[in-house]
């Protein structure tokens, strides 16, 4: 990046992070070409993307201004934690690499994001939650429902199975 720049962190969590197939957790992925839309805007003012996580993930399109640093031969765990302490702000989908954003001060913007009791302790930080349909009910939840136990403490695919919800991923408007 040249001398100056500002960049944002982008990690978008996908199928295939977690030896075997992944199942129990398939509530916590998104997929990155929702985020496209979001890139793209951080680069109309001026920024960076520098998008992070591990090849196994899908590539991003050749893009100005963006840094596929997930499909880079520079990927370690301590440039990781540099770019979570330097990024202006993070985009994360629901994985642990907020946390240490949040440990630096990084503000991060949290999508896709469930279960909602995992939730960084910072105040600067925004969410969205996945919202979830409910086929007992048929309807999506309530934000409070939400919130509520025992939904936001679903910690595995096959709680929210169990209840008879489907985490439904957030649109790239959202």
């Amino acid at each position: 990046l040249p001398e100056g720049s500002w960049f944002v962190g982008v990690h978008v969590r996908e199928p295939g992070f977690k030896d075997g197939d992944g199942i129990q957790d398939l509530f916590r992925n998104a997929d990155i070409e929702t985020y496209l839309q979001a890139i793209q805007v951080i680069v109309d003012r001026g920024g960076w993307v520098i998008r992070m996580g591990n090849p196994m993930m899908k590539a991003l399109p050749v893009m100005e201004h963006v840094v596929d640093y997930a499909h880079s031969g520079l990927r370690s765990d301590w440039m990781d934690v540099f770019l979570c302490a330097q990024s202006r702000f993070l985009i994360n989908s629901s994985s642990g690499i907020s946390l240490a954003a949040t440990a630096f001060g990084t503000p991060a913007v949290l999508t896709n994001f469930l279960p909602t009791c995992a939730l960084p302790p910072s105040s600067r930080d925004f969410f969205i939650p996945k919202l979830c349909w409910s086929e007992p009910l048929q309807r999506n939840l309530t934000f409070s429902e939400l919130m509520s136990a025992p939904v936001n403490i679903c910690l595995s695919q096959h709680q929210y199975d169990r209840l008879g919800l489907k985490p439904q991923a957030n649109t790239a408007e959202e």
